[in-house]
This record gives structure tokens, C-alpha cells and sequence, in this order.
């Protein structure tokens, strides 16, 4: 049995060796991060390492852990990066007003002083609609920003279809 100090986050070195070598697994292939792959992933890791099933969920669950944290470490360098990049260039750009206003709202996006925003829209389009079987208080209705439906139900916007009545009083 190892000793205390040889545990790391009270794992054995082996326990980290596997883990590293399923993380490689994972990096040559970035579609095991995704839950649909997690079932042949752990028959891969199962069948390299000679484990069971308990054994290699676990070091699956370290490794993505250990991906997400490395992600997250090379995507804040990146930004970092992206950042003093536009810096340099303000410099560069200095008297050219209007460039420097669109380097300092790049910038000011990656530091993510700008909030997303996402309009909501419930507008829905309507195609193909015959305008003639509306009557003039139906169009107003229409141009006053009514909803489509409720100019449809209301029987004074629609025109009597003479069709419709001739063939119901034939019957």
C-alpha cells in the first residue's frame, strides 16, 4: 500500500496515470465530451486499462473535469491575449477616430462589458391571404395593428363569400 504522501487528492499516481491516458482519449477525439459517447468511451477505457465499470466512469469523470479546466485556463489566455492585441492596436490607430472607436468596442465585447441582446419577436407572418374577403372595417382593423386571429373571428371584418350562401341555400 502507498503512502499518505504519495496520494494526491487521495489518489494513488496510478489513479493519475490513468486518468492522463484517458484524457488522451478524449483529446484525440473531442465528441466523447458529449453524454451520447460516454457508454463507448467507458468500453474503450474498460477494455484498455483492464478495469471495471465503476473504476472507468471514474477516471472519465476526472479526465473531462480535467479537460473542462484546461479549456477554460487556454480560453482565458486567449482572451487575454485578444485583448492586449487590441490594446496595441489603439496605439497604432491614433488618429484614425472613428477605427479607434470600433478597436475600443471590440475590446470592451471580449471583456464582456456588453451584454447580449436578443430580441424577442411574436410576430408571426402570414402568407397567402385573400385581402378581398376583408371589409373595410376589417382592414382598419388590420392597420390599426390588431391581431391577425381576432380580426378573424370578429364577423364584421369578413365579407359574406356570395359563393358560400348560394350553394348552402341550394342545398
Amino acid at each position: 500500500m502507498p503512502a499518505s504522501n504519495d496520494n494526491v487528492d487521495g489518489h494513488t499516481p496510478t489513479f493519475w496515470i490513468r486518468v492522463d491516458a484517458v484524457v488522451e482519449l478524449i483529446l484525440k477525439n473531442q465528441n466523447y465530451l458529449h453524454s451520447k459517447r460516454t457508454e463507448s468511451l467507458v468500453e474503450m477505457v474498460k477494455k484498455q486499462l483492464k478495469v471495471e465499470d465503476r473504476m472507468a466512469k471514474e477516471y472519465i469523470k476526472h479526465a473531462k473535469k480535467a479537460v473542462k479546466i484546461v479549456s477554460s485556463e487556454n480560453l482565458s489566455r486567449a482572451r487575454q491575449k485578444a485583448i492586449l492585441d487590441r490594446e496595441a492596436l489603439l496605439i497604432e490607430v491614433k488618429d484614425d477616430p472613428k477605427m479607434k472607436l470600433e478597436i475600443m468596442k471590440d475590446r470592451d465585447d471580449l471583456q464582456g462589458l456588453y451584454v447580449s441582446k436578443i430580441k424577442e419577436s411574436s410576430e408571426v407572418t402570414v402568407k397567402n391571404i385573400d385581402m378581398s374577403q376583408f371589409t373595410e372595417y376589417g382592414l382598419e382593423k388590420l392597420k390599426r395593428g390588431e391581431k391577425l386571429e381576432d380580426v378573424l373571428l370578429d364577423p364584421k371584418s369578413l365579407k359574406q363569400n356570395a359563393d358560400t350562401n348560394t350553394n348552402s341555400s341550394r342545398s
